[in-house]
């Protein structure tokens, strides 16, 4: 999970750029991170689900 919500924010804050990456796929296909873009978009997916989950959850729970 913790992968998902770190490259969200890379992705989304566009931190990328501050290691000389010009686009975000450039920075998941270097060799230290090696990720598909379908690998990355899954993982930040279930980041997203889990959270819809607790919040949809805790919404139950005040009410």
């Amino acid at each position: 999970m913790q992968i998902g919500i770190r490259l969200k924010k890379i992705k989304e804050e566009k931190l990328y750029l501050e290691k000389g990456f010009k686009t975000f796929f450039d920075f998941i296909k270097n060799s230290e991170i090696d990720l598909s873009p379908i690998l990355v978009d899954r993982f930040i997916s279930i980041t997203e689900r889990k959270k819809y989950r607790k919040n949809k959850i805790f919404r139950y729970k005040i009410k």
